[in-house]
């Protein structure tokens, strides 16, 4: 790193900043190894950028030397890494017209060039130097880049205003044309945050509602809310009471004590003795164990087992309802034929398992004594 710079050796970026004439020149280490490096050269000379101590990673973090230099010294004082400027953390109007222009001098430099193992650098570089005020104006220049599939600017600010509820920024933003991942994340949001009228123009623009998050799909997440005008909506759009990659439905709003949404999931065909994709737990055990007494009788009259062993350890209703300390919750279940004799995945029976050191109390001590 002498004479006029250098580029990274090891970055899949190296070859188009090579071609859009880039170096750099570092000035600040810390004990990682990790360095802060001016540009000198390129369309985003002046500014500082931070580079991984194998240097397989670059990104603008500075608008110019100046405030790199102030950032560093001020890490020297409290012994913290330095306060990036970019990305903006508010609106700053002040430099947003400036940041705006470095933004489109860069694109402008990539128009033409062969972007190869860099796109998405260069997609996170533009995404990273763009002003929040300038939000909208992002995804325009990455299509036409051919760097759609990098944004993530886009998906973001989607899923925070379906979080909200807004409903305009949610129809603008969708106009851009996200990815449809990004539009199937934004409805799990927007269903568990309770957001009818945002779940209703999702779907309408191509949301997937068996979709809807890792884990979770949309109606999984918005019967956990206990959403019951979310959760027919979904419905009535094709989402399945029986996912099998994720957790039932049926199962999350039992678990969150939402008793009418659990009948009406109940109406519209859930299985009360179906174990879901992720753990293997049934409704009846998510109950137990949050001690839902009205969800365990309203779901052993509608035929659930009350001997169905599930999730992870292979445990009954009755291990994890004498475990928690939930007396009503035990006698219901063994007036309903609960069997106490039992033994989960772990070689336990409920007695064995409620004897837990960590729980102690008069409610506990009874809960064991009930299963003995």
């Amino acid at each position: 790193f002498v004479g006029e710079g250098a580029y990274l050796d090891h970055a899949p970026e190296r070859d188009l900043m090579k071609a859009i004439g880039m170096r750099l020149w570092p000035i600040w280490t810390n004990d990682n190894s990790d360095y802060i490096a001016w540009v000198t050269h390129g369309p985003l000379a002046g500014a500082a950028a931070a580079v991984s101590h194998e240097e397989d990673s670059f990104l603008p973090v500075f608008r110019d030397l100046d405030s790199a230099i102030k950032a560093i010294k001020k890490t020297r004082k409290s012994g913290l890494e330095p306060d990036f400027d970019f990305p903006p953390s508010r609106k700053q109007k002040a430099t947003a017209e400036e940041d705006w222009a470095r933004v489109t001098a860069f694109a402008d430099a990539l128009k033409g060039k062969k972007l190869g193992d860099g796109a998405r650098w260069a997609a996170q570089c533009i995404q990273n130097l763009a002003p929040l005020t300038h939000t909208k104006k992002v995804s325009p220049i990455l299509q036409s880049l051919g760097l759609a599939k990098y944004d993530t600017l886009l998906p973001t600010k989607l899923r925070q205003a379906a979080w909200a509820g807004k409903l305009k920024l949610v129809k603008e933003l969708v106009a851009l044309e996200p990815p449809r991942e990004a539009l199937d994340e934004a409805l799990g949001t927007a269903a568990e945050s309770g957001r009818t009228a945002v779940v209703a123009c999702l779907l309408e623009h191509g949301a997937a509602p068996e979709m809807g998050g890792e884990f979770m799909t949309a109606l999984t997440r918005g019967a956990r809310g206990g959403h019951e005008e979310i959760v027919k909506l979904l419905l009535d759009a094709g989402a399945s009471l029986h996912p099998d990659w994720a957790t039932h439905p049926l199962a999350s709003s039992a678990f969150t004590g939402k008793l009418n949404t659990v009948k009406q999931l109940v109406a519209a065909g859930a299985d009360v003795n179906a174990k879901s994709g992720t753990r293997g737990e049934t409704a009846l055990l998510e109950a137990a164990g949050r001690g839902r007494e009205e969800i365990v009788l309203f779901l052993l009259e509608q035929g659930a087992d009350v001997n169905a062993q599930g999730g992870e350890h292979g445990n009954t209703a009755l291990h994890v309802a004498a475990k928690k300390g939930h007396v009503d919750l035990v006698k219901l279940l063994l007036e309903n034929g609960a069997d106490s004799k039992i033994v989960s995945a772990q070689g336990l029976t409920a007695h064995e398992y409620a004897m837990d050191g960590r729980h102690k109390g008069p409610e506990y001590d009874e809960a064991r004594r009930l299963v003995q």
